[in-house]
């Protein structure tokens, strides 16, 4: 008899395969799950809004359920930050216009964004452990989220924990300093 995605979900709990969480997006609590699997339409069976998968190959798949039209283009510049990071890649070769983009950085080209599917991807497997994924996640989802040094008033510049993903709502900060 098959599993119930119930009956794998309670065992991988239990083995220390899955994790859930909530993030907030604007006013919306979004449930979270991070879990070692096989099954592909997870978002669907589970219920969550946002699943990240992983793959017996190594493989990391963020799914979303496009209903919640929840927004991950914070989160896709907060990845290839954080990938970039982990291979010493200069801040400097970097490029802050290709960042949110759909389409490879290049250099931190293991990350793809197909905004239209909301779904994030990797063709090859990161190099982020789940500690710094789980983070990545709650720092680019929560866009109302910020350091926790922060003024909200004026920028603390390369001081600041959140000052090299170059995001959106921090540029709403007055100048760095």
């Amino acid at each position: 008899m098959e599993q119930t995605w119930t009956e794998e979900y309670e065992e991988k709990k239990s083995a220390g395969d899955a994790v859930d969480f909530v993030v907030l997006q604007g006013k919306h609590a979004l449930k979270v799950l991070m879990v070692k699997s096989e099954t592909l339409d997870l978002v669907e069976k589970s219920g969550f809004d946002i699943v990240i998968r992983f793959t017996k190959e190594g493989l990391t798949h963020i799914l979303t359920d496009l209903k919640r039209e929840v927004d991950l283009s914070d989160l896709i510049i907060v990845l290839r930050i954080e990938e970039a990071k982990k291979i010493h890649l200069p801040f400097d070769k970097l490029n802050k216009t290709l960042l949110p983009l759909a389409k490879p950085h290049p250099g931190i080209d293991k990350w793809h964004y197909h905004k239209e599917k909301g779904m994030i991807q990797n063709i090859s497997p990161t190099m982020l452990d789940p500690i710094t994924l789980k983070q990545a996640i709650k720092t680019g989802i929560n866009t109302n989220l910020m350091s926790p040094d922060c003024s909200g008033i004026e920028c603390r510049g390369k001081k600041c924990d959140f000052y090299c993903y170059f995001l959106d709502r921090c540029k709403k900060n007055k100048k760095a300093k």
